[in-house]
């Protein structure tokens, strides 16, 4: 067997695998990539508890519809009320309808942030343990010529974004998926001069976001990547502090950060 090392088994039949520096899925190989792999990672892990989320998207959709008719029983009831020299049953039947609509959107909206809580707020940390189960369970080679402090700040970041993304999917994307249609249909309701205006207000918003969320995306991997970085750094400079008091390398070393700090504001500027 060589010095090198070449002549281990394992090695040889590894050698071309998670090279990449690329974290999977939950159930994906190690070495899988392309594109969109981190959403396909977070999507993966989501289906392990899909009931769960169901259940809360469920309850803030129902939240969410209780609130957007209520300009609906509104008219209705402001129509109700003009009439009410003939009878008053209107009047009473859409003011119960609508006390019944805000009671029902309260009831199901603080039923949703406590299943959230109970059920998908610590789903960010699980996911950070399935990342560092499947980084540390990668063989010898997965580390040779990588920055295991990138490596680590990239765990941390991950588990971040996928519990910043299941939050807002929950208490915006939601409410907003439930609202943006109902409007449409309100304004088509007024005349459809006004509905087709709105209509192509949105798509055009539509195609001008996915061009500039485009452009946003790449600038943001960017910054996450100069940030992991930085991240990186600090960490195996600290991890090795006895080589840095050793060599009396302070003063090089946060050079170093400080000019590592700047690219990351650059792209933060870019971002």
């Amino acid at each position: 067997m060589g010095a090198t090392g070449d002549d281990i088994p394992w090695q040889r039949r590894r050698s071309s695998e998670s090279t990449s520096g690329d974290i999977g899925g939950a159930d994906a190989d190690a070495g899988d990539s392309g594109r969109h792999a981190g959403l396909r990672s977070y999507l993966g892990f989501v289906g392990t508890f899909k009931g769960s989320v169901v259940l809360v998207v469920a309850c803030f959709v129902v939240s969410n519809v209780a609130l957007v008719v209520l300009p609906v029983f509104i008219g209705r009831f402001v129509q109700a009320l003009a009439g009410m020299a003939d009878s008053t049953d209107g009047v009473y039947r859409y003011a119960a309808i609508l006390i019944g609509c805000n009671i029902l959107h309260d009831l199901t909206w603080r039923a949703a942030e406590i299943l959230y809580l109970r059920l998908l707020n610590d789903r960010g940390y699980e996911y950070e343990n399935i990342l560092f189960r499947r980084v540390i369970n990668e063989r010898y080679p997965y580390f040779v010529g990588k920055f295991t402090g990138k490596i680590s700040s990239y765990i941390g970041l991950l588990g971040r974004e996928f519990w910043e993304i299941l939050e807002t999917t929950c208490f915006t994307y939601v409410e907003q998926e439930i609202r943006v249609p109902s409007i449409i249909i309100i304004m088509f309701s007024v005349n459809l001069y006004s509905g087709r205006t709105f209509l192509l207000a949105v798509l055009l918003m539509m195609a001008i976001g996915r061009h500039t969320v485009r452009l946003s995306s790449r600038a943001e991997k960017r910054l996450a990547d100069e940030v992991s970085e930085l991240d990186g750094y600090v960490i195996d400079v600290i991890t090795n502090f006895v080589s840095v008091k050793s060599f009396r390398q302070e003063g090089t070393e946060h050079e170093q950060v400080i000019r590592r700090r700047r690219t990351v504001i650059e792209a933060a500027r870019r971002s």
